[in-house]
């Protein structure tokens, strides 16, 4: 047992993490000011910067389960869209209600009085996604790329895969999200466009050239050697640059499990690791029943900031990510407190006294 000055020191740290915690997820329901900014779309196509306290236009795409699908102008459509316009740099818990049920399960109400609703799962359990419009890669901002962009995650997944178990559904419940800002713009590190440029001739070589054995191009231009020669007479040649795509700086998610596909924000008893990918994978739960699912069916979405805003003022919410928190406590250490904010991390803020409503 830990000395009484240990004890003491380790509860301490426990309420200046709740306290620091609530006071940043309050946040979440502040009235921001202004005009929400997109950071994904460039000041030359009228994008808008963010500014630190200002909103910014978040709009979560999420992959619905086949039954869920609905029409539009006789266009079938399989996402359900959560706009969201929270304040730059705060630290936010974001709650996209249902969204668990939307992927994995459906629910049919009968039209006889009584009225009477019952819940299923989805004949089809494949992978479903969530992605954040306007978070993908250069060639592709609107839309992250499946597997490709950190802009797009899973969500669901079959309760085979997911929890060892068919009758089963794995579904995401907390995620965490870093948008990085350069000057209240997404910054693409490294992005080039296809080129030509003029690169020297390695097999330049005058006496070969001379002799006539090969293509004789200009000595000091491009020629348009043909495929089967080798071009021996010019000194420079042009050559093509392949267009370089890159993903924003520090844009994503990031995942809220370790290397080991341990969940880090929830009680190990309860969450499981949900992804393809070991240590890539996020926290979530596993359900055997439809009902249940859909009266326990919210995602938490912990959104923080860093890099700058469009007046170059520094984004400070990232060192109050709780994600960071298991980088300075013990794995032991950091589960207990997992254990008592079991609720916070849900959504559960009423419990907690914490005035805070979510926009769905």
């Amino acid at each position: 047992m830990p000395p009484p000055c240990a004890r003491q020191a380790f509860w301490l740290l426990m309420i200046v993490m709740a306290f620091t915690l609530s006071q940043n997820v309050c946040a979440a329901a502040k009235t921001c000011g202004g005009n929400a900014c997109t950071p994904y779309v460039p000041a030359a196509n009228r994008g808008t910067g963010c500014v630190r306290k200002n909103p910014i236009n978040l709009r979560f795409l999420l992959d619905m389960a086949t039954e869920n699908s609905y029409k539009v102008k006789d266009v079938v459509q399989t996402q359900a869209t959560y706009a969201l316009a929270p304040c730059v740099d705060d630290l936010s818990a974001l709650a996209l209600n249902s969204a668990p049920f939307l992927t994995s399960g459906y629910a049919v109400t009968n039209t006889t009085p009584p009225a009477q609703t019952s819940y299923f799962f989805s004949s089809s359990r494949t992978d479903k996604y969530l992605s954040v419009y306007g978070f993908g890669m250069s060639n592709q901002t609107a839309r992250p790329e499946i597997g490709v962009s950190p802009g797009a995650v899973l969500v669901a997944k079959n309760g085979l895969d997911a929890c060892g178990n068919a009758a089963t559904v794995g579904v995401v419940t907390i995620l965490s999200l870093e948008i990085g800002l350069r000057r209240g713009f997404f910054s693409y590190l490294g992005f080039s466009n296809k080129s030509t440029s003029m690169v020297a001739n390695p097999n330049y070589d005058p006496k070969l050239c001379k002799e006539g054995n090969s293509f004789a191009g200009s000595h000091n231009t491009a020629a348009s050697t043909p495929p089967d020669k080798i071009d021996y007479c010019s000194k420079a040649i042009s050559t093509t640059i392949a267009e370089n795509h890159v993903q924003p700086a520090r844009v994503g998610f990031v995942p809220t499990c370790n290397e080991r596909d341990q969940c880090m924000l929830g009680d190990p008893d309860m969450y499981v690791c949900i992804g393809n990918v070991t240590g890539q994978k996020n926290c979530g739960m596993c359900f055997s029943d439809a009902t249940a699912l859909a009266a326990n069916s919210s995602l938490t979405v912990w959104v923080r900031y860093v890099g700058t805003d469009l007046n170059n003022v520094v984004l400070t919410s990232g060192g109050d990510n709780p994600m960071d928190y298991s980088s300075f406590v013990s794995s032991e250490a950091f589960q207990t407190i997992s254990r008592k904010f079991n609720s916070l991390i849900r959504g559960n803020f009423s419990e907690f006294g914490l005035p805070v409503g979510f926009l769905r």
